[in-house]
């Protein structure tokens, strides 16, 4: 007792072979005639899955007495098996079973989806195809189980349909048609439950689909539309089943258009691309078409279905966006020619300021009231810096109105001029400078060596009181033909809040009394390395100083 009956023949899937002895009894096949009827007439009601499931353990426990019938399925992973449909287990039952993973001791359910085989098991407390099950065998007084997987329609094992016996015993001929037929009719009524289920999807996904669909037959004949369709073209669908898609043409494709559309059709099953279609009241738009061929099985096509997306508000915005481009442009051209026109004419009236409040300096020196020269100082001193300002400006402004071609720079010859030009800064500083090769970079000569010198003179604008400043420049190769160039310095450092705030025009951290600056440099930097396609970034510890990064396209190697 409680072999593994290897030797026993083995129903397929789909009944293949034999069944064991004697053809069915007359009885035995009238039996399963109404078995089947009952069960057809079920799904031709329309019965949900579940209720059919149960219906068959129902019926063929009546047909096999002192017998229970289950229907496990496997869940999603497809690594363990639950309960489906179990009329006559009690729950405790059913919980124990949930989760039983296939294998070869995991009885006979877990035996026939691990195997893809029947599994008739004559004696539960001995077979070894239930030595992980036996306390469950013990506590609900099961004695034997025949298990017959159950297959989708694409031939993958989704379950077990299975009959367990209250007493020890080997299935007869009949037991097994039966086992076979519950098992076919329990996963053709899940492949059908999961098809309308789908098709429900489907039907929802066209109904509410935002882009219009048609569906035509082979023959170009419009069969089906969608709400958005009806909405989009302005028709009924009264008005365009039965019609072609001819009824939507523009007529500003020509046939060479349509041609190449039918040949990729033809070749491919599938066209793509951009056309123009005509609504009901006569308008004109555009439209991106997306055809799809159904075909039957022979090959032959059947339908074809056309998506249809309205680019008539894309195009309008393209075109608002092309203008707001365009007055931008020119709002901010007008801008720069406005502070450039301004800044230039400023110079002159401000130099003679300067000047004349600087011979007032000199030739009263002594021979006015302290307050008189405090104020001439004051004045002297004003004069100064609004010319800085505007020089700054005007640099500002020059910058992205030029349109020079990028070239070839010598980024270690336009660092000298830099240094060249802030000289006395630096000797009056005390500056210490740590210089390092740099490698060439793409831009324009004069303003790489601006970059360096707005770097460097806010190093010295911004170092600290208690050490002598110290500037390191270096460079480091990045991917993708970039370099990284770091002009460092031992200065007060900024605070990481103010990181971004710092490139901003006019944004100055300390007051003017605290430093030199006009508050246009490092925007100006910020503006130059754009104008470059580059980028600058900033790393700072304040107390301990900053160091700013630019990464600039290396030039080509000659």
């Amino acid at each position: 007792m409680g072999n593994a009956l290897d030797n026993e023949p083995r129903l397929t899937p789909s009944g293949g072979e034999a069944i064991e002895g004697s053809a069915l009894s007359r009885e035995e096949q009238a039996q399963i005639l109404v078995l089947q009827q009952r069960i057809l007439e079920a799904v031709a009601k329309g019965g949900n899955a579940l209720d059919i499931a149960r219906q068959v353990c129902s019926l063929e426990e009546k047909l096999v007495p002192n017998s229970v019938g289950t229907v496990m399925l496997l869940d999603e992973e497809r690594e363990r098996l639950n309960v489906f449909a179990a009329p006559s287990v009690p729950a405790e039952g059913i919980l124990r079973l949930n989760g039983l993973r296939p294998g070869p001791g995991n009885g006979s359910c877990g035996n026939a989806v691990f195997s893809c085989k029947p599994q008739f098991v004559q004696n539960t407390h001995e077979d070894p195809r239930w030595r992980n099950l036996r306390q469950l065998a013990t506590d609900f007084g099961l004695c034997a189980c025949w298990s017959m997987p159950i297959f989708s329609a694409s031939g993958q094992v989704i379950g077990s349909f299975a009959l367990s016996s209250f007493e020890h015993r080997l299935p007869s001929g009949f037991h097994r048609a039966l086992l076979e037929i519950g098992a076919s009719i329990v996963g053709i009524v899940l492949d059908r439950a999961k098809a309308r289920e789908n098709l429900r999807l489907y039907e929802k996904f066209y109904a509410s689909s935002a882009e219009g669909m048609m569906i035509t037959d082979a023959a170009q004949q419009i069969v089906s539309v969608n709400a958005s369709f009806l909405r989009v073209f302005g028709y009924s669908a009264e008005e365009v089943i039965g019609q072609t898609p001819r009824l939507l043409s523009s007529g500003r494709h020509d046939a060479a258009y349509y041609q190449d559309m039918w040949q990729s059709l033809a070749h491919t099953g599938q066209w793509r691309g951009e056309i123009w279609n005509r609504r009901r009241n006569g308008e004109i738009f555009p439209e991106l078409l997306s055809i799809a061929t159904l075909t039957d099985g022979e090959g032959r096509v059947t339908h074809y279905i056309g998506l249809f997306s309205d680019l008539s508000e894309r195009i309008r915005a393209e075109a608002d966006l092309r203008e707001k481009n365009r007055q931008l442009l020119r709002s901010n051209e007008d801008l720069e020619k406005f502070a450039y026109a301004a800044s230039h004419d400023l110079q002159t009236p401000l130099r003679n300021m300067v000047h004349f409040a600087q011979l007032l300096q000199h030739r009263y020196r002594g021979r006015l009231d302290d307050d008189a020269e405090a104020f001439i100082d004051i004045i002297v001193e004003g004069g100064k810096r609004m010319t800085n300002l505007v020089r700054d400006l005007l640099d500002y402004s020059r910058i992205s109105a030029t349109d020079e071609a990028l070239a070839a720079v010598d980024t270690d010859q336009a660092l000298g001029l830099a240094l060249q030009n802030l000289a006395l800064p630096l000797r009056e500083s005390g500056a210490r400078l740590s210089l390092a090769p740099l490698p060439p970079v793409l831009g324009e000569p004069t303003l790489i060596a601006e970059l360096f010198q707005n770097l460097i003179q806010n190093a010295i604008d911004y170092r600290a009181p208690d050490r002598v400043p110290q500037i390191t420049i270096s460079a480091q190769n990045q991917p993708g033909g970039l370099c990284r160039i770091t002009v460092a310095d031992n200065g007060i450092g900024i605070e990481p809040q103010y990181f971004d705030k710092i490139f901003e025009l006019f944004q100055r951290l300390s007051p003017a009394s605290a430093a030199s600056g006009t508050g246009i440099g490092l925007s100006l930097c910020r503006r130059l390395v754009h104008r470059f396609g580059g980028d600058i970034a900033l790393d700072s510890d304040p107390g301990q100083g900053s160091a700013f990064h630019v990464t600039l396209r290396r030039a080509p190697e000659a």
